[in-house]
């Protein structure tokens, strides 16, 4: 009853304020048109795509490994593991990324579906754990990896080939910067002391990252097409070839002038179809491996100024096959391979006289950590997506620039990898490759269909 009261009385006191109340006293409601509710949701929007852009660019940014492993180091230099602020981060980032996935799930799970390849290789890296002389190491690499390679799916789905190249133009942008800040204003930290004085290590802590990421910008300078400040991407591209000439790296220098001979000639070569090209990057390869392995890259390497044993690289490698051999198959698990003076990297670090962080040779890092089974799940792919690029240039449906770009990057994982390695557990280099990966895929589709893609 008291409720049914109150009710009431509130009601008459409505009424009479309605009637009694003059019309000039009155709050009028707000009235939107269609037009405003418009304009309000595409600001929302707005807002929402700049701030994914602008995670996107952090995200590969942290990728690179750019400034914080510098300023940031781990509390025991020889150990394996980031430091906190770094683990913090890193954890912070892919939360978002995991965000990213749920939001767009379908698209995602259509993606790597057309990269079983990677999946599978991403999926040994996992499996690995089972037989990893460091179990709690591969189990957190590995989801690590995984990560990566869902972002490099996120990347690839959410945004088109160009859009992908100017974020990654704003990101190596702040990269240079960094890199020239650094090395300025902060010499001990940007520039080498023993053994390589006086090269240049920028935002890196090592004078051959610098130069394997200044390559990459390279790349993508060439290959980008800015909607604004034209002027800007001559002046990071002429930034970028500063840097790698001030980092002393001639396995970046090598890698760099392979790359951008291939371009001129791909350019050249348009006219012949996809089976010339194919057999020009045949030629390529099996040169390479006669350059790299046979004795007349001796007298290269004396004529620079370099030793013939590659800077250590060739003990080294003596010393890791013997370790291959002991584990040929699965490895010693993705990620834990390398442990400073502990497990069989300490072994290693005794023979050659150092202490080694990788490989510097991609496929000896995969056999180190995923066996000849990873190794050969990678190589089979990494040959299919030629062959998927190959199939799909026959019908000329994508701008010449982008497809210039997914054949420099795939010949730049190839090459690089050679006498570097480009398998941290989240490489801006692995996370570009999945995007490529899923590129290439959906320049294939486009080509079936006779689609023009955006």
């Amino acid at each position: 009853q008291f409720s049914f009261a109150w009710k009431f009385f509130t009601f008459v006191q409505s009424v009479g304020i309605l009637i009694l109340e003059p019309p000039s006293c009155r709050r009028a409601l707000p009235v939107y048109s269609s037009s405003d509710i418009t304009m309000s949701v595409d600001r929302r929007l707005s807002f929402v795509g700049a701030a994914e852009r602008v995670f996107a660019v952090v995200m590969l940014f942290y990728a690179t490994g750019a400034i914080l492993p510098n300023f940031s180091p781990p509390d025991n230099p020889l150990s394996p593991h980031g430091s906190p602020l770094d683990r913090m981060v890193q954890s912070s980032l892919y939360a978002i990324v995991f965000g990213l996935i749920v939001l767009n799930w379908r698209e995602c799970v259509l993606a790597a579906r057309s990269i079983p390849w990677l999946i599978a290789l991403a999926g040994v890296a996992a499996l690995s754990a089972a037989w990893s002389q460091n179990l709690d190491l591969t189990l957190r690499r590995s989801a690590a990896f995984f990560a990566a390679t869902a972002f490099g799916i996120y990347f690839a789905i959410r945004y088109p080939i160009q859009e992908q190249l100017r974020l990654l133009a704003w990101m190596l942008s702040l990269i240079v910067a960094s890199s020239f800040v650094i090395a300025v204003f902060f010499p001990g930290y940007g520039i080498s002391r023993m053994p390589d004085l006086g090269a240049w290590q920028g935002a890196f802590n090592q004078k051959n990252d610098l130069g394997g990421v200044m390559v990459f910008a390279i790349l993508v300078f060439v290959s980008v097409e800015p909607r604004r400040l034209v002027n800007l991407r001559w002046l990071g591209l002429g930034s970028a070839f500063a840097l790698l000439y001030l980092s002393d790296s001639v396995t970046a220098w090598s890698v760099c002038a392979s790359l951008l001979v291939m371009l001129s000639i791909v350019s050249l070569l348009r006219q012949y179809g996809p089976v010339i090209i194919m057999l020009f990057f045949t030629i390529v390869f099996i040169c390479g491996l006669i350059a790299v392995f046979r004795n007349p890259v001796l007298d290269i390497l004396s004529l620079v100024g370099r030793n013939p044993d590659l800077t250590g690289r060739t003990e080294l490698w003596r010393a890791l096959w013997s370790a291959v051999s002991l584990r040929p198959l699965g490895g010693y698990g993705f990620g834990a391979f390398w442990m400073g003076l502990k497990g069989e990297s300490g072994a290693i670090s005794s023979i050659v006289g150092w202490v080694p962080y990788y490989a510097h040779d991609g496929s000896m890092d995969l056999l180190l950590q995923v066996g000849a089974v990873g190794l050969l799940v990678y190589v089979i792919g990494y040959f299919g997506l030629w062959w998927q690029i190959a199939h799909a240039r026959f019908h000329n449906v994508f701008h010449w620039r982008s497809i210039e770009w997914l054949y420099a990057y795939l010949a730049f994982m190839l090459l690089y990898n050679i006498a570097e390695s480009t398998w941290e557990p989240h490489s801006v280099f692995w996370i570009i490759y999945t995007a490529t990966a899923v590129n290439i895929y959906a320049l294939r589709v486009s080509a079936s269909c006779r689609i023009v893609p955006d």
